[in-house]
Order: structure tokens, then C-alpha cells, then sequence
């Protein structure tokens, strides 16, 4: 799990990065994985329930 966590967190990075390089402030989301385990291993359930396809 530590290790998952260390890769996605440098994905994120990733992504805020060129955000910020670009001046972008928002996502649009067009698809989202959502795996049941991993959500409730990182205590995500709250911030997912907010997400939703075609939300900015």
C-alpha cells in the first residue's frame, strides 16, 4: 500500500504541475476508476461521493 500510495501521489504531482505550468485551474471529469478497497483504505469514500462524470 505504501508503495501504491508513493506512485500515485507522483501522478498527482504530475498533473498539478503542468496545471500550474499551464495556468489551469479546473478538470473536467470524463471517466473515474473507482476500486471499493483502495477508497475505503485511504478514507476517501466522502471525497468521492462529491465527484462525478462531466463535473468540473
Amino acid at each position: 500500500m505504501d508503495e501504491y500510495l508513493k506512485v500515485e501521489k507522483k501522478y498527482i504531482n504530475a498533473v498539478v504541475t503542468f496545471m500550474n505550468e499551464m495556468n489551469i485551474n479546473k478538470l473536467y471529469i470524463k471517466g473515474l476508476e473507482q476500486w471499493s478497497e483502495d477508497i475505503e483504505a485511504q478514507n476517501a469514500t466522502e471525497f468521492i461521493s462529491k465527484l462525478w462524470i462531466g463535473q468540473w
